[in-house]
């Protein structure tokens, strides 16, 4: 037998004794057991080797076996046996993730990617925090590891408000000693390890704005409920299982805080896993991808990054960006000149649009800043915005959110969707086609008009009642922030005759209802109210002004349209007398070549009216 034979045949012995390659975990496995079997009872009387045994994700029945390590059993044997048990539907061995992280130099740039997303524009209205009802919006945040003393950071980590810090108590019963902001999953404490990657995820969605320091996140106050998953300082990463944890941990935060009404637990209404498992499908791991359904059931929706390869994900897999869920939004890296960055996965069935993460400036250890690169910096763009839009004003959202979680969370995913600013290298490769856009993602979720529901009826005052009060208007709005504009201020002295009202509401963003109705006072006029005759024109060609003199005998709304020699219309303009006798109407910025034009002057609805032409010379 040749060397290179005995070699090949080493190889082949040494991978079925030790699992598959160096990310598989060959002591731990994630299984999924039916309703009702009791896997403790099934260890004790199947191995002596099984070191734990307990819950990972108590929604879906998830357990973790985890068995001696330096053991001779070898890891397929484990899974073989645990693969034909009855009572355990699924089983495979945990895996190592990876951050979606890229190699950079510490450098100090603008933040151009908030100018590009135009966040700015949504930074007019609200900066994020919590929502219009006073309730703290919460962003889980899952990544390597972190730093809460952090200058630009530390207000805005979020604590739970259940625990009692550092007292070795589990206060609020949910299985976790001193959670207090968060947890470190490998360890099942709140000690998280400092680590770069997740303090710049950090900085993006949350960096503490206007505070003269730094930079500013999407959220300029915000709480950031941390969940590490790095297992020591000198690893490369978590594992699957801490990553499901994470998920599990928040799920049962956002449901404690919806069984409560508020009272317990905290609004998680978005998480951010900037990290995965490169050339995977869900079949490999087939109890990851449905926790984002159970997410969704309680109002999360999720935030993925795509590997930093330049891969089509649909054909050699990624983690979890091919999970097939409504409640993920799954990103991809753009840069500065809106080009997809090479090293960044693509894919238009699963990668649904890109934000700018090239270059983007972010907090780093010791109070730190530099630049951050890749698809995890992308990923948290998203993240953040979708945190910020639960802050706008808009009251039908957080009572839909209350009354409705999933539909609320789909609604946040809808507007991102159907808001992105198209690009051509995104064109075919991902579901939208399209970069994020913050401002344009509120002006979809704010594109309903206002409207008025009781605007007055037409009414008529006797000549003794000077004056007219109407019922304040009840005006309903999907996001609220309404102004109200009025030709006539309410409770004014009316004039004899006949007056328009105009009442007009305008949201934040323009969206407009008008409420028009006439009020009408009795008595005598000096004319009578069919009356109307132009009198005297004249143009000023230096001030561009026109001034038309006429006679009235109605204060209602007059029409003064001016026609060219072709019988083109050329200015309409309206215009209430201020008597019922002689008035002067004055049109400014009007720009008359020389010629014959011809003023028609009409009372609203044109049955009574009177013409008049006049010569332009200069």
């Amino acid at each position: 037998m040749s060397k290179i034979t005995l070699i090949f045949l080493f190889l082949i012995i040494t991978l079925s004794l030790f699992g598959q390659n160096d990310n598989y975990y060959s002591h731990r496995f994630l299984v999924e057991k039916e309703v009702g079997f009791n896997l403790q009872k099934w260890a004790k009387s199947h191995s002596d080797e099984i070191r734990l045994i307990r819950p990972i994700f108590k929604k879906l029945n998830y357990w973790l076996i985890e068995f001696e390590k330096g053991k001779t059993t070898n890891a397929q044997a484990r899974k073989s046996i645990l693969t034909k048990t009855k009572g355990i539907k699924s089983v495979y061995q945990d895996f190592e993730v990876r951050a979606r992280k890229v190699p950079n130099d510490p450098m100090f740039t603008d933040q151009w990617s908030k100018s590009l997303i135009e966040v700015e524009k949504v930074w007019d209205i609200t900066t994020g925090g919590t929502t219009v009802d006073g309730q703290e919006i919460v962003v889980a945040v899952i990544d390597d590891g972190f730093e809460i003393i952090h200058v630009d950071l530390q207000k805005n980590i979020w604590t739970n408000k259940g625990e009692i810090e550092s007292n070795s108590i589990d206060d609020d019963e949910n299985g976790y000693v001193d959670d207090f902001n968060g947890l470190h999953l490998p360890t099942q404490t709140d000690n998280h390890i400092v680590d770069n990657h997740g303090i710049s995820v950090s900085g993006i969605l949350g960096g503490i704005g206007n505070n003269d320091k730094g930079i500013a996140g999407i959220n300029w106050d915000i709480k950031m409920m941390l969940m590490s998953i790095k297992r020591s300082s000198t690893s490369s990463g978590g594992s699957v299982l801490d990553v499901i944890q994470a998920y599990g941990y928040a799920l049962d935060q956002r449901k404690r805080y919806n069984d409560t009404n508020g009272k317990e637990g905290a609004f998680v209404v978005v998480t951010n896993y900037s990290g995965g498992v490169d050339e995977k499908f869900p079949n490999d791991f087939p109890t990851w991808c449905p926790i984002y359904e159970e997410l969704g059931k309680v109002g999360i929706i999720n935030i993925t990054a795509v590997s930093n390869k330049d891969n089509n994900v649909e054909a050699i897999g990624d983690m979890p960006s091919v999970c097939d869920s409504d409640f993920i939004i799954t990103v991809t890296n753009t840069d500065i000149a809106d080009k997809k960055v090479m090293q960044a996965a693509y894919g238009n069935i699963s990668v649904d649009l890109s934000a700018p993460g090239e270059g983007a400036l972010s907090t780093i250890s010791q109070s730190r800043y530099r630049e951050f690169n890749g698809t995890s910096s992308s990923a948290p763009q998203v993240a953040g915005v979708a945190a910020l839009l639960y802050s706008v004003p808009c009251i039908n959202l957080i009572d839909l959110a209350k009354a409705d979680p999933p539909a609320a969370a789909l609604e946040i995913k809808r507007v991102i969707m159907e808001s992105v600013d198209p690009l051509l290298d995104l064109e075919g490769i991902t579901v939208t086609g399209g970069r994020l856009n913050a401002f344009k993602a509120y002006r979809e979720l704010d594109k309903i008009a206002p409207v008025i529901e009781n605007c007055p009826e037409n009414v008529t005052l006797r000549e003794d009642e000077p004056t007219y009060q109407w019922d304040e208007l009840l005006i309903s709005d999907d996001c609220g922030s309404i102004i109200i504009q009025s030709n006539i201020d309410n409770g004014s002295e009316f004039r004899i005759g006949t007056t328009g009202v105009n009442i007009t509401a305008i949201d934040l963003l323009g969206n407009r209802a008008e409420c028009k109705f006439n009020v009408t006072r009795e008595g005598k006029t000096d004319q009578e109210a069919s009356f109307v005759e132009v009198g005297k024109v004249l143009f000023s060609k230096p001030d561009n002004v026109l001034k038309i003199q006429f006679e009235t005998g109605s204060f209602e709304i007059h029409i003064i349209d001016i026609y060219n020699m072709l019988g083109q219309r050329i200015r309409q303009q309206q215009f209430v007398p201020t008597n019922s006798s002689i008035n002067t109407a004055t049109i400014k910025n009007i720009d008359f070549a020389q010629g014959t034009y011809f003023i028609v002057l009409s009372k609203a609805g044109g049955a009574i009216r009177n013409a008049h032409s006049f010569v332009v010379a200069f």
